[in-house]
């Protein structure tokens, strides 16, 4: 790599400012220079051409096939503080954060128009975790990689036809039945019983497989989710994998352990063959697997940042966010009729509580999980007194109100759902309490 930042280097004319000062200065300094010896002039020539020009602002940052390798080798931690050093640097780490994290090059091995998923992502709350959003912060490849979907309940049909128009084929497990249509509907699904019992959270897990035209094997999974799609995620093995991409932003919930420490915090109790698999998987792909950390009699855990204890929201300082750009504000159809479009995804509301696990094996997530007849969604909250603040008080009775009869009476296609007031407000309360 180096040899070839030296070849890049060598064909970039160095750019000289000398002013007329410095130029008398030098016709000035000429007898003098000419009874030095060779071997000092030229020690005082090259640091003539250091003091003219700085090497990185003048041949490097301005130069993005330069810069886009050394910043490639840059952690996540050091490109946040390369931001903040002078306006040059910052406009050149913004642009190479544009290309390094741009959403649709992970989307467009999966599908052949991104913005399209991005929209039924818009439209359903859907959003991409596991193994997917961690290869798009990590800025690497797992070939053997699939794409997880987390979805939630009501939409699992509209993303699943979705797959199937963009060529996927639907891959039953034995249990299941062959037709998608039928196997969606399973009661079992529905009710979230009898199939997955042992993964909390989980309704139902629907593959397809297609291949691609240069021929690789490419796999989508939809994970339903019983209520609210963080639940699942916040209930993973570790925080490595605690990383989820909306239609609009891209967070990575633990960045100091993920992506500058490589550790990856254990978040559950199991410890049987199929955890060790996982654990050794992530192993080999380079993290550390913590299970156990000193945290003090406090409360908040001062030894550890990058495991902070206390409450959590999922934009405050300690994740790393990454706004994706689209174009359909305008556009995103609402969950019904009567009801307002989304302008942020739901997963933007979440907040939740790290503490350590009661059988020292690591952390636990501890949140509620809420939801009225006035929300279309499911939420999770580390404190449901947000609830009883005078603005999401007054918001979700007038909503109640607006149905002409008490919301259990009426068809979800006739509710006015007030979700997207209600993201706004669990943001702004957020911002302010954290």
């Amino acid at each position: 790599m180096f040899q070839r930042l030296r070849n890049l280097l060598g064909t970039i004319t160095p750019r000289r400012q000398v002013n007329s000062a410095s130029q008398r200065s030098a016709s000035q300094d000429n007898n003098t220079r000419s009874s030095t010896p060779d071997s000092l002039q030229a020690a005082l020539a090259s640091w003539t051409l250091i003091l003219d020009e700085h090497i990185f602002l003048d041949r490097i940052i301005t130069n993005d096939l330069v810069y886009d390798l050394i910043f490639h080798a840059c952690t996540a931690r050091t490109l946040v503080r390369l931001l903040r050093t002078c306006r040059a640097v910052n406009v050149a780490v913004k642009e190479y954060i544009s290309r390094a994290f741009n959403v649709h090059r992970l989307l467009s091995r999966y599908f052949s128009d991104p913005m399209a998923f991005r929209y039924i992502q818009a439209c359903t709350g859907t959003l991409i975790s596991g193994s997917a959003a961690l290869q798009f912060f990590d800025r690497s490849l797992y070939p053997d990689s699939d794409l997880d979907l987390y979805v939630p309940m009501p939409w699992r049909k509209k993303v699943g036809h979705f797959l199937l128009a963009q060529g996927y084929k639907f891959e039953p497990y034995p249990f299941q039945h062959p037709t998608f249509d039928v196997a969606i509907s399973d009661r079992r699904v529905v009710t979230a019983r009898g199939l997955y019992g042992n993964l909390k959270g989980i309704a139902g897990v629907f593959t397809f497989e297609k291949k691609s035209a240069r021929g690789e094997e490419l796999k989508v999974q939809i994970i339903v989710a019983v209520r609210s799609t963080m639940e699942v995620i916040l209930r993973f093995h570790s925080t490595c994998v605690m990383n989820v991409i909306s239609f609009d932003r891209a967070y990575c919930l633990y960045p100091l352990a993920t992506l500058e420490q490589r550790r990856s915090l254990v978040c559950t109790s199991r410890n049987d063959e199929v955890a060790q698999r996982v654990f050794e998987k992530y192993s080999e792909r380079g993290w550390k697997i913590v299970k156990s950390f000193y945290v003090p009699p406090a409360y908040y855990c001062i030894e550890d940042p990058a495991f902070s204890l206390g409450p959590r929201w999922i934009d405050d300082g300690y994740t790393w966010s990454i706004p994706l750009k689209h174009s359909f504000d305008q556009c995103i159809t609402p969950v019904n009729p009567p009801s307002t479009p989304l302008t942020r995804d739901p997963v933007s509301a979440s907040s939740w509580d790290i503490k350590r696990a009661s059988d020292g094996m690591g952390a636990d997530m501890v949140f509620s999980p809420v939801h009225v007849p006035q929300l279309f969604y499911h939420y999770i909250l580390n404190d449901t007194a947000c609830l009883d603040t005078p603005s999401i008080s007054a918001l979700l009775k007038a909503a109640a109100l607006a149905n002409s009869c008490p919301p259990s009476y009426v068809w979800i296609e006739e509710r006015r759902f007030v979700d997207d007031r209600f993201i706004q407000l669990c943001h702004d309360y957020h911002r302010i309490t954290y």
